[in-house]
C-alpha cells in the first residue's frame, strides 16, 4: 500500500514543470515549499557557498544566476512554474561549467549539479521516462 501511495503522488517531468508554484490562497503552495526545500538541501553542502554570491566572469554569460538570486526569486514569488525554478538552478551550473570548462574547478559545478538533480527528482517523486528526459534536456540547451 505504501508503494501505491507514493506512485499516486509521483509526477512525470513534463507535468511537473508545467505546474504553477503559487496557490490561490495565502499559505505557501506545496510545490513552492518543495522548491525551497531543494534549495535548502543544496545550500547545506559547504561547497555550494561558491555558487551563493553573484559570480564574476571575465567573459559574461548571457544571464548571470546564483543561489542567493534563486532564493530571492522564490521569496518574492517570481517563479510561476516549477520549470522557471529548475531553469535557473541549472543555469547556475551551466554558466559555471562553460566558464571553467578547461579548469580544475570543473568538478565542483558537476558535483553540486548532481546533488541538485538528485534532490529535485527525489523530492518531487519524478517518474522518469527516457522520452521526457531527452525532451527536457533539449529544451534547457536551447534557452
Amino acid at each position: 500500500q505504501r508503494a501505491r501511495r507514493s506512485e499516486s503522488h509521483a509526477f512525470s517531468l513534463d507535468r511537473l514543470l508545467a505546474l504553477s508554484l503559487h496557490a490561490t490562497f495565502s499559505l505557501k503552495s506545496p510545490l513552492l515549499q518543495k522548491c525551497e526545500l531543494i534549495l535548502l538541501k543544496v545550500y547545506c553542502y559547504s561547497q555550494s557557498a561558491f555558487f551563493a554570491q553573484e559570480p564574476y566572469y571575465t567573459q559574461d554569460p548571457q544571464e548571470h544566476m546564483w543561489l542567493n538570486k534563486v532564493k530571492e526569486r522564490l521569496n518574492k514569488k517570481k517563479y510561476h512554474r516549477v520549470a522557471g525554478f529548475v531553469r535557473d538552478m541549472r543555469l547556475i551550473f551551466l554558466n559555471n561549467k562553460a566558464f571553467y570548462r578547461n579548469h580544475k574547478f570543473i568538478q565542483l559545478p558537476l558535483k553540486i549539479e548532481a546533488i541538485f538533480e538528485k534532490y529535485f527528482k527525489n523530492i518531487f517523486s519524478i517518474q522518469e521516462t527516457s522520452e521526457s528526459i531527452c525532451q527536457f534536456k533539449h529544451i534547457i540547451m536551447l534557452t
